[in-house]
C-alpha cells in the first residue's frame, strides 16, 4: 500500500463512497511494509472505540471524523516530503 491509497481510503471512507469491505480490510490487515501507515492504520481503527458515536449509524462522533481528516493531511504533508 502506498501513502495516497491510504489518503483516498481515509476519505471516500469519510465521503461514504468506499467500496464494500475496504474500510474493513484497511483497519483489519497490517501494513508491514511501511511503519509511518501502519501507524496510521491503529490509529484509524482506534478512532471507533476513542470517539464513540452512540449511534448505530455511524462510525465515531464528529471529534473522531477530525481525526480522520487529520491523518489524510499527515500522510499528505508526508508524499510532500
Amino acid at each position: 500500500m502506498e501513502s495516497k491509497d491510504a489518503a483516498r481510503i481515509i476519505q471516500s471512507f469519510l465521503d461514504g463512497t468506499s467500496k464494500e469491505w475496504e474500510w474493513d480490510d484497511f483497519i483489519s490487515i497490517p501494513i508491514n511494509d511501511d511503519p509511518f501507515l501502519e501507524e496510521i492504520r491503529k490509529k484509524c481503527a482506534a478512532v471507533k472505540d476513542g470517539f464513540p458515536s452512540g449511534k448505530n449509524d455511524q462510525y465515531c462522533n464528529e471529534e473522531g471524523v477530525k481525526a480522520l481528516e487529520g491523518y489524510i493531511q499527515i500522510i499528505k504533508q508526508r508524499m510532500k516530503q
